[in-house]
């Protein structure tokens, strides 16, 4: 039996609405003008009160909105709210975004800038989730160019798929082995949206990089095309360029080429421009980013011998598996990679 003395109770009367904002301001990650361009952030909500918090409507104001909210959440519980920076002009901006809950109004202070389009005829970084793009299995064994979510939405690294990417966390990429290992003989085209180039001309510049630099032997074409109709562009269309993927020789973690064309000839004419990945078989992976086209003289300046990198010529100096043992090159699973200026990462393979 037990028995209690001087017991004393504290009895903590609390309100039936009540809630705490956990990050009242935001700054966004800039973003280029253009449709499906935006960035997002996100902000908290605890719910300090007996009642379930329950978010109403949010109420954005200029290029900042929020997403809407159907969860509840109970005494100490917590509500994610997605915030959105979507600009329709370039500029700096700083705006409040109004939470409306039943616990009272919260404000978060927002602010955003943009990144310039000086200079560029085509903003084709794919960072729009690839609009306009077009993506067509020319040897139809279901497969084509995918994007980098549908490449890697699975890779557990510590940036996400974005450290497969050139720039972003977008690209577009095409298979000639399957992911359970078998050989595929792809005829993949990637067919960009129209272009028009003004009357002072412009430069083409793309990045490319085959996924396993030891199974590299990806065959591509580059086409600059009037039509967008893909089986009239090999017929129609100018080769810029016909071959093997060419393995710089000295690269980041992803071996990107750069390579750049010069496009006077369609001066005040509409274009497209396609990637075509065919003639090849069982290597691994084919992936393209930032297709820009530029006004001369904005074009990006490249380093050794026309090759650049995100991230400056950082070499892979080893890969260990996660037992300790070294290998040559990237094993499906975890990988960790050790870099040239010591530093280390995660990367998972499927």
């Amino acid at each position: 039996m037990f028995s209690f003395k001087n017991l004393k109770l504290h009895v903590i009367d609390f309100t039936e609405h009540s809630a705490e904002l956990q990050e009242d301001k935001v700054d966004f990650k800039s973003c280029h003008v253009g449709t499906n361009r935006w960035t997002t952030a996100t902000v908290t909500l605890k719910n300090m009160g007996s009642a379930d918090l329950v978010i109403d409507s949010i109420i954005g104001a200029g290029p900042f909105s929020g997403g809407e909210v159907k969860e509840t959440a109970k005494f100490g519980k917590t509500l994610s709210v997605d915030l959105f920076f979507y600009p329709h002009e370039e500029g700096e901006f700083s705006d409040d975004i109004i939470i409306r809950t039943n616990a009272g109004d919260f404000t978060v202070a927002c602010t955003g800038k943009t990144l310039s389009n000086k200079g560029l005829i085509y903003n084709g970084d794919l960072e729009d989730q690839c609009y306009g793009w077009s993506a067509y299995d020319g040897d139809g064994d279901g497969n084509t160019w995918m994007t980098a979510y549908m490449l890697f939405g699975g890779a557990l690294t510590e940036e996400g798929y974005s450290r497969y990417c050139h720039s972003g966390s977008n690209l577009l990429g095409s298979a000639s082995k399957s992911t359970m290992g078998e050989a595929l003989t792809p005829d993949n085209w990637a067919v960009s949206p129209a272009i028009t180039i003004p009357e002072e001309g412009g430069v083409l510049s793309y990045y490319v990089a085959a996924l396993d630099p030891d199974h590299c032997a990806e065959n591509y074409t580059v086409y600059v095309s009037e039509t967008a109709d893909y089986s009239r562009i090999d017929a129609e269309g100018e080769v810029l360029y016909d071959g093997l993927y060419e393995l710089p020789e000295e690269y980041d973690f992803i071996p990107w080429a750069h390579y750049e064309y010069n496009l006077d000839q369609y001066k005040g004419k509409t274009i497209y421009i396609a990637f075509r990945h065919h003639e090849c078989s069982g290597q691994y992976l084919l992936m393209i980013d930032d297709i820009n086209v530029y006004q001369h003289g904005y074009e990006p300046s490249t380093s050794i011998d026309g090759v650049s990198t995100k991230n400056g010529f950082n070499k892979v100096k080893s890969i260990y598996s996660l037992d300790g043992q070294q290998h040559e090159k990237l094993q499906r699973g975890v990988n960790v990679v050790r870099m040239g200026d010591g530093s280390t990462r995660k990367v998972v393979i499927k």
